[in-house]
């Protein structure tokens, strides 16, 4: 596991990061891409899946109407 999250230079940090980021990138403010960084890391944490293989981002919004 700690050979492929060299291999890719992902951890936590740096997966939290790259996430809040994007958030910011898609217009959200500081404070609403915390909270949404800090939901989706604790979704993707309750699969078990290792940091390195989860997917950077948030989740496209469902179209509501």
């Amino acid at each position: 596991m700690i050979e492929e999250r060299c291999r890719r230079r992902v951890n936590g940090a740096s997966w939290q990061s790259a996430t809040f980021h994007r958030a910011l990138d898609l217009g959200m403010g500081r404070d609403a891409a915390l909270a949404a960084t800090t939901r989706r890391y604790r979704e993707l944490m309750q699969h078990g899946a290792p940091v390195h293989t989860w997917p950077v981002g948030l989740p496209e919004p469902v179209p509501t109407g």
